[in-house]
């Protein structure tokens, strides 16, 4: 995989694309982008963060998206580089065939999921609430969480296939997208 695999696109939302929820997100951008597999993010209610193996337009969501830009993401990064790292997330632990959203211990469940491949220092995160989804097939319940934190890399292929197929459960809406960037 080549570092050029992946886009990064920033969609700056209208007053119309404030309005979907997760859902309607999730089949909006299924059905427009040029992609079989991307992650996104909703940062903020007028924001829309999208990866993906091609750049998303404003054109491709006419009268959703105000405006695109998109950068190439990062995916190998040497061992031993220093980074900050940002997830918005589903943290779940399975109990008795149950899936729990995790209202304690998140940081526990961050430093889980990368200490395999990032040796991380501080971690921080905020638990952004338990959202409900109507779907016809039945409802969809999930937690959110935001995590930052910083760290060093101990394995650059394990932390590339990370940033490529995300972090976590439910990514479909709007979950596991994990944004690294260096530090100096």
């Amino acid at each position: 995989m080549s570092e050029s695999d992946l886009w990064l696109t920033r969609l700056q939302l209208t007053a119309d694309g404030q309005r979907l929820d997760r859902r309607e997100w999730h089949v909006t951008i299924a059905c427009h982008a040029e992609t079989a597999r991307l992650l996104w993010v909703m940062p903020r209610d007028d924001l829309l963060l999208v990866q993906s193996s091609t750049p998303l337009t404003a054109r491709m969501l006419p009268g959703l998206v105000s405006d695109a830009q998109h950068v190439k993401v990062q995916t190998l990064w040497a061992d031993g580089t220093r980074m900050s790292l940002s997830l918005i997330a589903n943290p779940t632990v399975c109990r008795d065939g149950n899936k729990l959203f995790l209202a304690s211990g998140q940081e526990d469940w961050f430093r889980r999921q990368l200490n395999s491949c990032v040796e991380l220092n501080q971690v921080d995160s905020q638990s952004l609430g338990v959202t409900t989804l109507q779907k016809p097939s039945g409802n969809v319940t999930f937690g959110l969480a935001v995590f930052h934190a910083t760290g060093t890399v101990t394995d650059s292929a394990l932390l590339a296939d990370k940033i490529h197929h995300g972090i976590g459960r439910e990514k479909a809406y709007g979950a596991g997208l994990l944004l690294v960037g260096g530090l100096e």
